[in-house]
């Protein structure tokens, strides 16, 4: 009696702690690029917002895919900048906005831009794919704009 109160319990925490690592990493794609800017890890939840980090500069993203167009979109957050803007964003005056666009399966091409000016060609950020899921292939509900 003892051994399968025992057995019972050893499998109710398995499926406990198996439940908890799907729950856990469930809605995410996570993908890896080389960049201009060093390399980022990007993460997809499946209802299209994007989040990463560029350790080079103690950066982080946040934006949307948008996988119709093929661009991701949104904003970048450093712990300092060359030009701090005048209203923060988050926790930091080192912000601005990044537009990129998926072109084919292996670069992405894009502008960065300071605070909340329109990105242009003038700062390009561009990229190469290094593994994990293409933002392509992440299981993307249509979004409506």
């Amino acid at each position: 009696m003892r051994k399968d109160l025992v057995w019972a319990l050893v499998g109710f925490l398995f499926m406990g702690a198996a439940l908890w690592m799907t729950v856990s990493d469930a809605g995410w794609s996570e993908s890896r690029w080389s960049t201009d800017y060093g390399p980022i890890e990007l993460r997809i939840r499946d209802d299209g917002s994007v989040e990463g980090e560029y350790p080079d500069y103690g950066g982080r993203l946040i934006g949307v895919l948008r996988p119709n167009e093929k661009r991701v979109l949104g904003f970048w957050e450093q712990t300092s900048s060359e030009r701090p803007c005048d209203t923060p964003r988050g926790d930091t005056l080192a912000w601005g906005r990044f537009n990129w666009t998926l072109e084919g399966r292996n670069r992405i091409l894009g502008a960065w831009s300071y605070c909340n000016e329109e990105p242009s060609g003038e700062k390009l950020w561009d990229g190469t794919f290094v593994d994990g899921i293409h933002p392509l292939d992440a299981d993307v509900e249509p979004q409506i704009d």
